[in-house]
């Protein structure tokens, strides 16, 4: 990469003496192109972002976005790449002293793939299949939200935001989160709402669609406290593969027998659309540099992001909100045993360490 002219830069270095403050990372994405155009989303760079693992595949959710928000998304890069918390990584020069990464089978089969059929023309192959660019539409009232560089809790901007959005709510949430392990603080907010009559339908990963069993561990007990809301709705994905929005893949190279949710989104009253990187966990609220795009009252822009969460929510089993819920077993059908006996084994540690999920 260095050879190519990239630049890379390190964020947080600290050292492993430092506990709480190497938990703190950068978990913001964003793509800016002449400080004109961005992406962002949920997305990393990696072949099972991009629907090119054998095994297991996310469904993200980004918005492309174009005018003068962008500078400000621009100025916040600026501001972590310049930042005392990032360090320029030292490199090897010398000849014989180049450090080669191993890859993994799963990411070897992929580039290999790519390289059989030229990669140019696989790509095309693969952008046919997929759906068209949505309709653009115009936000005159957007917002853009991020945390500061830093680990110290006052530097979490987006979580204090996130909270007075909910609190805007009148009629409706709708939440996608891969992960959704709540504090208490979150589990009052949550109950606030049902209170007020807000209807919140909560779309996650089940035990078998999920990357990170520890989550669903975090998830497990509370189910009884969301069964109490009568206003909650609680939704598992069930691992299947979206072909109305992945396109119809035939080659084996890009088959995966697991997809789960990876988008970090809300739709308040469907009038507000929030896209971003915040996950409903505690490693959100108070460790991690976020970011939020908000747009409001552009009913066309909402409307779209509301047909995507119910194709999503259709792909789900209902786990609390209704006389009769799945539950727990809903929540962990179809994951392998050995998953299963995983997250059982780690319910108690995911309970005292929780404020690091």
């Amino acid at each position: 990469m260095q050879d190519a002219g990239v630049e890379i830069r390190y964020y947080n270095t600290a050292g492993i003496q430092r506990f709480f403050a190497i938990q703190h990372r950068t978990h913001r994405k964003m793509l800016i192109v002449d400080n004109i155009t961005a992406i962002i989303g949920g997305r990393n760079i990696g072949d099972d972002y991009f629907d090119l693992s054998h095994h297991y595949n996310f469904i993200d959710s980004d918005i492309w976005v174009k005018g003068e928000i962008v500078h400000s998304i621009s100025k916040s890069f600026d501001l972590y790449w310049n930042s005392e918390w990032t360090e320029t990584p030292e490199y090897e020069d010398e000849p014989g002293n180049e450090e080669v990464l191993s890859q993994t089978e799963e990411s070897k089969d992929a580039v290999d793939w790519l390289k059989e059929k030229g990669v140019d023309e696989s790509l095309k192959k693969l952008l046919r299949k997929r759906p068209t660019l949505t309709s653009i539409h115009t936000c005159s009232d957007i917002q853009f939200i991020t945390d500061h560089p830093g680990s110290g809790v006052e530097k979490r901007v987006v979580y204090k935001a996130i909270v007075e959005l909910a609190k805007e709510a009148k009629q409706r949430i709708r939440i996608e989160s891969p992960y959704l392990v709540l504090r208490q603080d979150g589990l009052e907010d949550f109950r606030n709402l049902s209170n007020r009559g807000v209807s919140i339908n909560v779309l996650t990963n089940s035990l078998y669609s999920t990357d990170a069993y520890y989550t669903v561990a975090a998830l497990l007990p509370m189910l009884d406290d969301f069964q109490k809301l009568p206003a909650l709705n609680l939704y598992a994905y069930k691992g299947m593969e979206l072909k109305q929005q992945n396109g119809n893949y035939q080659d084996k190279a890009i088959s995966s027998t697991h997809w789960g949710v990876h988008a970090k989104r809300a739709i308040i009253d469907d009038q507000i659309l929030v896209v971003g990187t915040y996950n409903i966990d505690p490693r959100s609220a108070n460790l991690n540099s976020e970011l939020i795009l908000v747009c409001r009252g552009n009913t066309d822009l909402v409307g779209e992001a509301i047909s995507s969460f119910e194709l999503r929510k259709n792909g789900a089993q209902l786990i609390t909100g209704t006389p009769n819920p799945t539950g727990k077993q809903g929540l962990l059908a179809g994951a392998e045993k050995e998953k299963i006996w995983k997250t059982y084994g780690i319910m108690p540690f995911a309970r005292w360490f929780g404020f690091l999920l």
